[in-house]
């Protein structure tokens, strides 16, 4: 959905959507950050250098990156980087571009490309709040969102919540609401 002020579009929006598959968290960011961006495919967005205009993104899961093997006759599925069987996932992974085809290589691969993602983002002028929800200690996408989520710049910690239930969730969201109210204010 392209930036809107029509709560009804948004929720609208969000009712239409069915969970099926596999968890893609840098591909959510790469959307997030097109929408917000001034080109396309969604223009709505302002300039990056846009006066009295803050750029945040909100970036939440309930899981770590997944993409399962497969043992189709091609013994591949097509997901974000085409057919698993082609490698382009492991593009720019530190595994290499021939790295085996397990559901491990990838979520390491898709760690590896969501860090990169927030940080060119972050380098783009978009602030970033990350919120686990309800996902194990030890999971690799914590590691992973902590280290995405931009500094606060008043008390320089990440702006990452891990909200392990609903309450925890509804406080994370009622922060980052008040700080962005307090940005518009104060900048």
């Amino acid at each position: 959905t392209a930036l809107t002020t029509s709560k009804n579009r948004v929720i609208s929006a969000i009712n239409t959507m069915r969970a099926n598959g596999y968890t893609n968290v840098p591909l959510g960011i790469a959307w997030g950050w097109r929408t917000l961006s001034p080109g396309q495919p969604f223009p709505e967005g302002r300039a990056h250098d846009a006066r009295e205009n803050q750029k945040i993104m909100i970036i939440m899961t309930d899981g770590n990156n997944y993409q399962a093997t497969s043992a189709t006759f091609n013994k591949s599925q097509y997901g974000a980087h085409g057919l698993q069987e082609n490698g382009r996932l492991f593009q720019g992974f530190s595994g290499g571009t021939n790295a085996r085809h397990t559901s491990s290589n990838y979520t390491r691969a898709m760690d590896e490309h969501m860090l990169k993602t927030c940080s060119n983002a972050k380098q783009a002028g978009i602030r970033l709040y990350t919120v686990a929800f309800d996902v194990r200690d030890g999971s690799s996408v914590k590691k992973a969102l902590a280290a995405c989520a931009s500094r606060s710049p008043t008390t320089g910690k990440p702006l990452y919540f891990d909200a392990k239930g609903s309450k925890e969730l509804l406080a994370a969201f009622k922060t980052i609401g008040s700080e962005v109210a307090s940005l518009r204010i104060a900048e």
